[in-house]
């Protein structure tokens, strides 16, 4: 199979603004990668599209299985789609207060 490139669990891609923490979710056009590495910006890193990842997210409670939206001015998940971009769906409960979510990411 000649056309065949990667399995697609990760993506290749520069380093966001500012640079990037190992763990850190960020927006690749649509798509929410997280790091696998620290790396200042602009330098290429292999960034995870799928998995299940802790991240951050709105101090409100969420359900479990719930579509969560990417906030990229706040860095942080939540329930809101509107100006947002849908990312992920909530692995588990985060009660009210809680600043962290286990996420499945979307993929592509």
């Amino acid at each position: 199979m000649n056309n065949f490139i990667q399995p697609g669990t990760t993506i290749t891609t520069p380093a966001p603004a500012g640079g990037v923490e190992s763990g850190q979710a960020f927006l690749v056009g649509g798509l929410l990668v997280v790091s696998g590495v620290k790396a200042a910006e602009g330098v290429q890193i292999d960034a995870a599209a799928e998995g299940v990842f802790r991240l951050p997210c709105v101090t409100t409670a969420i359900a479990q299985g719930v579509d969560l939206y990417w906030d990229n001015t706040n860095k942080r998940l939540t329930t809101t789609a509107t100006d947002n971009t849908l990312a992920a769906r909530s692995w588990g409960d985060s009660p009210n207060g809680t600043t962290t979510i286990a996420a499945k990411l979307r993929g592509i």
